[in-house]
């Protein structure tokens, strides 16, 4: 099955139900909220992200989204994109998103084709806009 990955833009409150223990959100939430679904993604592998798309050296205590998982819940997490990795994925132009892509295939993490993450970038991209849009910030919740 995998690591679950799922990306949305929520109030602090609607991402803390989002990240419940007990299985998926609640349907309703679901489709408010309507997450980018893939697997096996964590905040490493967007933390790389960033770096790539900031052009800085991977840092782990630059490169970190907050932790805003439940205390006790192990098999899932919840993690919150920082306001300047929300800024650099809504502003990206497709060429900086092509350029990223290119280099975050190639790292040891995903391994990957480019045009393989090209529907997650884009994702993402989508969500950061609803984010500045909203004031809403953008989550990252996980599961095992």
């Amino acid at each position: 099955m995998g690591i679950l990955a799922d990306f949305f833009v929520a109030t602090p409150e609607d991402a803390r139900e989002y990240a419940m223990p007990g299985g998926l959100a609640a349907p309703a939430l679901r489709a408010r909220l309507e997450p980018a679904e893939y697997k096996q993604f964590t905040s490493l592998e967007i933390g790389t992200l960033w770096a790539i798309l900031a052009q800085e050296e991977w840092n782990v205590s630059r490169h970190n989204l907050v932790d805003d998982s439940l205390e006790g819940k192990e098999e899932s997490w919840l993690f919150r994109f920082p306001q300047p990795l929300v800024e650099l994925l809504a502003t990206a132009t497709d060429s900086d998103l092509a350029s990223a892509n290119a280099r975050w295939a190639a790292t040891e993490e995903l391994s990957c084709s480019p045009t393989d993450l090209l529907p997650i970038t884009q994702d993402l991209q989508r969500l950061a806009k609803k984010s500045v849009a909203t004031s809403n910030p953008m989550y990252l919740w996980g599961s095992l």
